[in-house]
């Protein structure tokens, strides 16, 4: 929502309804220590590792891959059945895709 002051109130000028929730993940936040000479000492390896959120083609139903934009539920019976799937180039062999879909989706899933 975007709001402006014009000097009695706030007005909305535009605001935007996500279709989908939108949720921030918490990031770790990095182990920090006051020493008693006032220096701040910093450790980054408290950290958690990244989760990978991408689609496994190998896994999914072909309802979820149908579900990728793009992906037609034709397509997707088409990659259930090529299963398994080793390397990308082995999903061009998949009639229906091609080298545009599969770089538009590329980011979206993993084997």
């Amino acid at each position: 929502m975007l709001r402006e002051w014009e000097g009695q109130g706030f007005v909305t000028r535009d605001q935007v309804q996500f279709a989908q929730p939108y949720v921030v993940e918490r990031k770790a936040a990095a182990a920090v220590q006051a020493q008693a000479d006032n220096v701040i000492t910093v450790n980054f390896a408290a950290a958690e590792p990244p989760v990978d959120r991408r689609l496994s083609l190998n896994e999914a139903s072909r309802a979820e891959i149908a579900a990728i934009k793009g992906v037609s539920k034709k397509l997707a019976e088409a990659i259930v059945a090529a299963r398994p799937l080793a390397s990308m180039a082995d999903l061009l062999a998949v009639k229906g895709m091609g080298p545009k879909l599969l770089e538009k989706i590329r980011t979206l899933v993993r084997l």
